[in-house]
């Protein structure tokens, strides 16, 4: 029985032996091969199958997945499956080993979108009914199941280039699985994958349940390469990453059940090295060196975020702006795929779910570096931002808590900037410092300009240089829909600016430094206070133009444009200060123009307010043109306008208004300057005089002098002027007395009559006067004359009469503009030794050609003082005699009645002097003439006319005036021969000739011809002529005559038209071999065609061609001495057998040479001689 029932189990045992190790391995190969045809759209090859029936172990090999193409979808080369059979009898599956060795999976995205594995099964349509009741899940045993050494490939066929990416050295681990007793079991996951290019991912977990799953562990994640991962993107985007690192670590836990304690913890974040630049192009735009995220915890469930930190060092930024103003970063972040429609309704809701909590500790943004070239402003502006730190502490999402910061920038290599303090955003509320130096304004003049032209209709001016800083306490605080700004301890520093003139470069103005220091602005008071204002070093240029405008009128005009009226702000300026200014001043409208330049200049003004009816101090001080000093203090209210103060003023110079009285005038300021020490009121609102000056003016050693040759007219010692006062508006001047010490005066009349003073003024176009201007009225009630001194000269009398008056002393009283009103003058002086003067009368000083009535006298002058000009004119010295002269003038509307009585008394003549520098005479016969028999001579000369025209009568001084003729005629005949013709003497000096020749032209023949009439009324002179040559200009015109002969020789024409045409190239040429053989016409003709082409470069040619040859030929001494004689020779035919002169009268003397360069006509000058 025992033997049979082992017999059986023998049998048995060998049955299952043959059914498991042979009978299952062939009977489920075919069937796997069966089912996976019938279920896929595949093929599958399996090499071999074993089973062991005892061990329930199960091993495959050499699988092999292929599509209908024949394609490899995945390859296994080795399965092992172990189950622990035993198991099933507690209602468990127990898989004690599931391993899978390099496995290889190659996936596939076709061109249609369509992954290859995703069309792996067939469709089935049949559906099975069963029980839909969920099934309980059976208690699951899992010791091992690995994957080991897999290999996934992925080829992605839709973008422009194929992208394909590989996981190598795949590992899956789970063990220790068990569903039932999951805490005892201590299950752990992992998964671990190489990328191709060289990155790995890392994910490790253990399972602490599965109903409720509940898993934690960690994940490590790196990517040596984000290339790789951009070119899966590369189609959509308009970047290409060129180089970068990724890594990433973090720890997890999560609980089904208990879904808020989803955590994410330790989580760190890395980019390495990450390189950007635009597709196709070469040049980075974006370079990262190191930046990392330490993130504490994450718990998205609740939402909630705490970062410990966020480090970046080195950003490198390009960014462009191009022409049409388009940022290129806004065309590289434009995703190149097709819009998605926006959920609006997604959207609300988000709107109502509970907002992120987000907490960052701290963050720390290090060398950041960026360029900005915009191109879309002109000229294009590059903006380099040198490096940049930023440092943040408690920052949170909400922005319910302020966070601390810090910011240090450097941009442009010199703008500093420092800022720190607190911010919250919730409710915004901010507090921070900020100060900042070294920003070049002028970098970013593009700009400036651009606004200004869009908002102004005239922008003339152009910043050259300025550099600006600040630093300051800002609070800006939301409150209420409202938000409050405020700046307290803010300071403004502006330096080495200067402006010029867009449109003629001139400069207008540059200051060293501008500092607005301790500024408290309130925005919403609308109030600006200011401790101190220091403008330093300030230099104006104004200039009054030629048009009568200024420099600085029409440089900026805003456009016309509806403008809202607001509140103004309330300025208050506790001190202003200008240091060390200087004002250059130039009125162009005057020729030459005048300058008046001030420097030193500094100026304190405290307590300016904005605020009506407010006084403010000021103190300044001047130096005018180097030496004049000017100070002003005071107090000024700027609404309504009101001033009193002092005005000092010492050594101001008057030399630079000469240009002034150039325009007017023949007056020129030698030298003198004019103190004042006054009181200076303004009051607009005042019935009496809206500005008064009053106090006391010195005018000191002034000097006046005739700009025409400097003669000086007028001189001042010292000029006071007590109880000074000038008023404006209405215009009055009133002095008291004025004290007139160690004055001169030069006086001159000359032989027309017209005194040196007079002829001052100087003719000026009469222009229609629009509106009258405002009387100025003024009054001096007595001027005292004190040492006074004159040099007086008439020139009109037949003897010359020039003398020195000195002492002069005397009074004037009632000095005045008002119409009607006399003054009286009485003064006396003292003449050279022993002579005397006087001058006495009225006049109305207001128009003195209404009424005028004066006597000045000259008694016991000395004659022989006049001797230097007796012996200059006539040869002769005046020994003795003695001279008294009488002048009366009355004028009365305009009209004058004087008369002049000379008295010559005992005149003797001296010795005559014989001196090349003088003439000859015959004085003597003039004096017994005119001479009495008790040796007096009496001139009488009348004086009567209109001084505004005045048109003089002589009576019995007519012999007298016919004897200063002829002294004249005597002294100068060219002078007193001209004067009859009419025509200058300079003029009749000489006749003119055309180089190289000798004929008299028509010009030339009037001259001659106007002597020859003169000559017939002046029988007693001869005229001498003396031939002429210059040996520059005659010899040239002679060379030039030489070579057209020549020419006309060499070229054979006959015919005036080709004689005319005859000196050409081919010629000269010729002419110019025959005398020199070299090569310098090569070397000219080929320096010409450099410069030249066709007919300039032939008259180019041509004329230097001309030049050369002519120097060739020889002019003699002899040619040029006879073109002379024969000029000579010509103005003599011409005035006797023409003219039909007495040759006698006409005289050739030797030929004269012009060495010295003339006109380009050869002067022949004409002598007069007489018989």
């Amino acid at each position: 029985m025992s033997h049979n029932i082992k017999k059986i189990l023998f049998y048995l045992l060998a049955f299952y032996s043959l059914l498991g190790f042979v009978v299952v391995p062939f009977v489920l190969k075919p069937q796997i091969i069966k089912a996976v045809a019938q279920q896929t759209n595949a093929t599958i090859e399996l090499d071999s199958l074993f089973f062991n029936p005892f061990l329930f172990k199960l091993e495959l090999f050499g699988i092999h997945l292929k599509d209908q193409q024949n394609k490899e979808l995945f390859s296994l080369p080795h399965v092992f499956v172990n189950v622990e059979v035993y198991s099933l009898f507690r209602a468990a599956i127990h898989i004690k080993d599931f391993v899978i060795e390099a496995p290889r999976v190659y996936l596939v995205y076709d061109t249609d979108k369509k992954l290859n594995l995703a069309t792996l099964l067939k469709e089935n349509n049949q559906t099975q009914e069963g029980d839909s009741s969920q099934a309980k899940m059976p208690r699951i045993i899992v010791n091992n199941f690995q994957i080991n050494n897999a290999y996934v490939r992925y080829e992605d066929f839709t973008k422009k280039e194929k992208f394909d990416f590989s996981f190598e050295g795949l590992r899956f681990e789970l063990k220790d699985l068990d569903t039932k007793d999951l805490d005892m079991s201590k299950a752990s996951l992992r998964f671990y994958s190489r990328f191709g290019d060289g990155g790995f991912v890392n994910l490790k977990s253990n399972i602490i349940g599965v109903d409720p799953f509940i898993i934690e562990g960690s994940f490590d994640f790196e990517s040596s390469k984000l290339y790789t991962h951009y070119r899966y993107f590369q189609d959509i985007l308009n970047l290409e990453v060129a180089d970068g690192k990724l890594s990433a670590h973090a720890e997890y836990f999560f609980n089904m059940d208990e879904l808020n304690a989803t955590k994410i913890q330790n989580a760190t974040l890395s980019l390495d090295a990450l390189r950007i630049k635009p597709k196709g192009k070469h040049k980075d735009i974006l370079n990262i060196g190191f930046l990392h995220l330490n993130i504490m915890e994450i718990a998205p469930i609740q939402k909630q975020v705490l970062i410990e930190k966020i480090e970046l060092d080195s950003l490198k930024l390009k960014v462009a702006r191009n022409t049409k103003g388009e940022i290129d970063w806004r065309q590289y972040l434009k995703v190149n795929m097709p819009r998605l429609d926006t959920n609006q309704t997604a959207n609300a809701a988000e709107k109502n779910q509970t907002p992120w909590s987000v907490v960052l500790k701290d963050i720390a943004l290090e060398k950041i570096q960026a360029d900005f070239y915009d191109k879309g402003i002109s000229p294009a502006v590059n903006t380099k931002l040198n490096n940049l730190n930023l440092y943040a502490q408690d920052m949170t999402l909400s922005g319910e808590e302020p966070f601390q910061y810090s910011i240090d920038l450097k941009l442009n290599d010199t703008f500093v900037c420092h800022s720190s303090g607190a911010i919250k955003y919730a409710q915004l509320d901010i507090n921070a410092s900020v100060k900042c130096d070294g920003f070049d304004v002028v970098h970013y003049a593009s700009y400036i300009d651009a606004a200004a032209k869009e908002a102004l209709e005239v922008y003339n001016i152009k910043l050259m240089r300025a550099t600006a800083g600040f630093d300051a306490n800002i609070a800006l605080k939301t409150q209420s829909e409202q938000t409050f700004i405020s700046l307290n301890e803010t300071n403004l520093r502006l330096s080495n600016v200067a402006l010029n003139k867009r449109n003629t470069g001139e400069k207008l103005l540059a200051f060293a430094h501008f500092n607005v220091n301790h500024t408290a602005i309130d925005l919403q008071k609308r109030e600006i206070k200011i401790a101190k204002t220091t403008l330093a070093n300030l230099s104006i240029e104004t200039k009054m133009l030629a048009n009568g405008k200024m420099n600085f009128e029409g440089l900026l005009e805003p456009k016309k444009t509806a403008t809202q009226k607001e509140t103004a702000f309330r300025v208050q300026l506790k001190h202003f200060a200008l240091d060390a200014a200087k004002v250059n001043f130039e009125d162009a409208r005057l020729s030459p123009s005048a300058t008046i330049k001030a420097d030193r200049i500094f100026a304190n003004v405290y307590d300016i307010d904005s605020k009506t009816s407010t006084w403010l101090k000021y103190k300044t001080y001047a130096r005018i043109n180097s030496k004049g000093i000017v100070r002003a203090n005071g107090d000024l209210r700027h609404t309504p306008l009101k001033q009193k103060g002092t005005l000092d003023v010492s050594d101001f110079s008057l030399k630079e208004f000469n240009p002034y009285l150039a325009q007017s005038s023949y007056l020129k300021i030698e030298d003198g300057a004019i103190d004042i020490n006054a009181k200076t009121l303004y009051d607009s609102s005042s019935n009496k005089a809206d500005a008064k000056l009053v106090g006391g003016v010195k005018l000191k050693e002034f000097f006046l002098a005739n700009s025409r040759d400097n003669t000086s007219l007028l001189s001042v010692g010292e000029l006071a002027l007590h109880g000074f006062e000038l008023d404006l508006m209405p215009n009055r001047l009133y002095i008291s007395e004025a004290n007139l010490n160690s004055f001169y005066v030069d006086a001159m009349i000359d032989e027309k009559k017209v005194m040196n003073f007079t002829t001052l003024r100087k003719e000026t176009p009469k222009t229609q006067v629009s509106k009258k201007s405002e009387e100025f009225t003024y009054k001096i009630e007595k001027l005292n004359l004190n040492a006074g001194s004159a040099k007086f000269a008439d020139f009109s009398l037949p003897i010359k009469f020039q003398t020195n008056i000195h002492d002069v002393s005397g009074t004037l009283l009632s000095l005045s503009s008002t119409s009607s009103e006399v003054a009286y003058i009485d003064i006396v002086g003292e003449v050279d030794a022993y002579g005397a003067t006087k001058l006495k009368g009225s006049l109305e000083s207001s128009n003195p050609k209404k009424f005028t009535d004066l006597n000045f006298n000259f008694t016991n002058l000395e004659l022989n003082a006049m001797s230097g000009y007796s012996a200059a004119f006539a040869g002769y010295a005046i020994e003795s005699g003695k001279l008294y002269l009488d002048l009366g003038y009355k004028i009365k509307d305009s009209e004058l009645l004087g008369s002049n009585k000379i008295t010559i008394n005992k005149i003797k003549l001296g010795e005559e002097i014989k001196d090349e520098n003088t003439s000859s005479l015959p004085l003597g016969f003039v004096i017994a003439i005119l001479e009495d028999s008790e040796g007096v001579i009496d001139i009488d000369m009348p004086v009567a006319g209109n001084v505004d025209a005045p048109d003089f009568k002589y009576g019995a001084v007519v012999m007298q005036t016919l004897s200063n003729l002829i002294l004249k005629a005597v002294a100068s005949p060219l002078t007193f021969l001209g004067s009859v013709i009419g025509v200058e003497s300079q003029k009749l000096e000489y006749i003119s000739f055309e180089a190289g020749k000798s004929d008299i032209l028509p010009p030339q023949r009037e001259k001659l011809d106007q002597i020859v009439k003169m000559f017939e009324k002046r029988p007693k002179i001869s005229l001498s002529l003396s031939g002429v040559y210059d040996v520059q200009s005659d010899t040239k015109a002679l060379q030039l005559q030489k070579l057209v002969a020549l020419a006309i020789k060499e070229s054979g024409a006959k015919s005036k038209e080709e004689q005319q045409n005859a000196v050409d190239i081919d010629v000269l040429e010729d002419i110019y071999e025959d005398f020199k053989d070299d090569d310098k016409l090569d070397v000219i003709r080929d320096a010409l065609e450099k410069k030249y082409e066709d007919d300039e470069f032939k008259r180019e040619y041509l004329k230097a061609l001309i030049e050369e040859t002519r120097v060739l030929l020889v002019v003699s001494k002899e040619e040029l001495e006879a073109l002379a004689q024969l000029r000579t020779q010509k103005i003599s035919t011409y005035l006797l057998e023409e003219q039909k002169m007495n040759p006698k009268r006409v005289h050739r003397v030797k030929v004269s040479v012009i060495d010295e360069v003339q006109n380009s006509s050869v002067r022949m000058k004409l002598a007069v001689d007489v018989q």
